[in-house]
């Protein structure tokens, strides 16, 4: 963990040294480098090959890394299109909070997006189905009160830093796994057994016509692992 958040290296200068014998006892004696001998010539050499390696590589690893973060740029702009288009709507299930939901035409509605003002987007088909609508409300507001968007927001740098790290990336999958199975957890603990089997069944309804898209920096109500969330919520 300490490696993730110091990737830095000490590096100690190297002495030449001599051995000597005597009496069966062999004694090192180190001395210091004088500029200009001979005898550092391949100490100075090798240094300047590391450096031209560690040059190389930094130069590497950073090239992928803005790449990386290209994509995921990329990635917010497409999610933000939607929402410029979205209109805001007032809901009587989110009285006395202060949350904004908006309508979208988005096929991939609904989800929250926002890091410092976040927004609920809800599809026009949900946002006047009264035994749907509070579920999903629900589910998206525990992604605001847990700042998920925010941690989503440090995964996607963690991976940019350390995209040649697969252990990495599996703790982005996980972790996104995570955060919707507890949202999921939340809702269930606060609702009856039928409405789980209602709010089972519009998470199935929700993520199995469409193709999933890059949701880098939205927390999707339809997001997998669907087959593990709704034997959870069962």
């Amino acid at each position: 963990a300490l490696r993730l958040l110091l990737p830095v290296a000490i590096s100690v200068p190297l002495l030449p040294a001599t051995m000597s014998a005597g009496a069966g006892v062999y004694v090192v004696k180190t001395e210091p480098a004088v500029p200009g001998t001979d005898a550092i010539m391949p100490v100075a050499e090798a240094k300047a090959l590391q450096g031209i390696v560690r040059s190389a590589l930094f130069y590497v690893h950073a090239s992928i890394a803005v790449l990386i973060a290209l994509f995921f740029a990329h990635s917010y702009a497409r999610q933000w299109q939607p929402c410029k288009k979205a209109r805001p709507i007032g809901n009587p299930h989110l009285s006395g909070r202060r949350i904004r939901v908006r309508v979208t035409d988005d096929p991939a509605a609904p989800y929250t997006f926002g890091l410092f003002r976040p927004f609920i987007l809800l599809p026009n088909s949900m946002a006047s189905d009264g035994s749907v609508l509070p579920l999903i409300l629900a589910h998206e507001t525990m992604h605001i009160k847990n700042l998920d968007v925010f941690k989503k927001m440090l995964f996607i740098v963690t991976a940019c830093i350390h995209w040649f790290n697969p252990f990495v990336w599996c703790m982005v999958f996980l972790a996104n796994r995570d955060i919707e199975i507890a949202c999921d957890e939340a809702v269930r603990r606060s609702v009856s057994r039928d409405s789980r089997h209602t709010y089972a069944h519009t998470l199935l309804s929700v993520a199995a016509p469409k193709p999933l898209k890059p949701f880098c920096f939205a927390s999707r109500f339809g997001m997998p692992p669907i087959e593990e969330r709704i034997r959870n919520i069962m």
